[in-house]
């Protein structure tokens, strides 16, 4: 065995060659393997094959080993692999874990009806005369701050936020994934929304900034969920509860949750 590994190239070590070489010798097959080798403080990514010559009498003679430097394609391999990580992340960032990966197996997302599913509708009141009062970066940074606060309180209760619509904020329970808890989870997050605006109003008061107030809403019951279309992908919900929920919102009083009977 050793007749043949010093035949090989410089930069193969017998350690590293001896499993291989004992394959290509007992299965008489071609085997192939990569390496790295640090040349000239570069670092060399390889890949050896190692194909048997068998002769007549069905014993190995010679072998041929090609070594082939596929530096240039691991370096372009690791390129794609973190182009698909960061689609992977920007995928998960707009859709459910479960949506995408149904969307990613399928191509396509169907529908589904939920029989009780929490919806809850927050807006800012008085937003358009604090418009007339503040430019246009302004109102997008306020804006982007709250939703930010929001985004954070719904995560930590389990909730899917679906949207915002200017200056109203819109998340739901119980979907992609059935849960009977969530109708409590987003009524507690309701009123942490609420300590939350309260608490950085009162440092904008400390700091003589004008104050934000905002009602919220909320309604259960039966919604359909899902992705429609096939670009500019949202995953939203619809029927009536969405519509009783945003009615109960704009009817409600600043700075208080109004609850359906339903969700009570």
């Amino acid at each position: 065995k050793s007749k043949f590994s010093n035949k090989l190239l410089y930069f193969h070590s017998e350690q590293k060659l001896l499993p291989y070489l004992n394959v290509c010798l007992k299965d008489k097959k071609m085997v192939s393997f990569e390496s790295t080798h640090d040349i000239n403080g570069k670092t060399i990514f390889t890949q050896t094959t190692l194909s048997p010559i068998i002769s007549e009498d069905g014993e190995v003679i010679r072998l041929i080993a090609v070594d082939s430097d596929i530096t240039s394609i691991n370096e372009a391999n690791k390129k794609i692999i973190l182009e698909q990580e960061k689609a992977e992340r920007l995928l998960l960032n707009i859709l459910p874990n479960k949506i995408a990966q149904e969307l990613k197996e399928a191509g396509r997302v169907i529908p589904k009806n939920f029989k009780s599913a929490p919806i809850l509708f927050t807006d800012f009141t008085g937003f358009t005369l604090k418009c007339e009062k503040l430019e246009t970066n302004e109102i997008v940074d306020e804006l982007n701050f709250w939703f930010m606060k929001f985004d954070a309180i719904i995560e930590k209760y389990g909730l899917e936020k679906i949207k915002t619509i200017g200056d109203s904020y819109m998340c739901a329970g119980g979907i992609p994934m059935e849960n009977p808890e969530h109708p409590i989870k987003i009524v507690l997050a309701a009123l942490e929304i609420i300590q939350c605006v309260k608490h950085f109003n009162c440092l904008k008061a400390d700091n003589g900034r004008e104050q934000w107030t905002l009602r919220i809403g909320l309604h259960s019951g039966d919604v359909i969920a899902g992705i429609i279309g096939n670009k500019k992908f949202a995953y939203d919900v619809w029927g009536d509860t969405v519509n009783v929920a945003a009615r109960l919102e704009h009817e409600g009083q600043d700075m208080k949750i109004n609850i359906s009977e339903a969700t009570y």
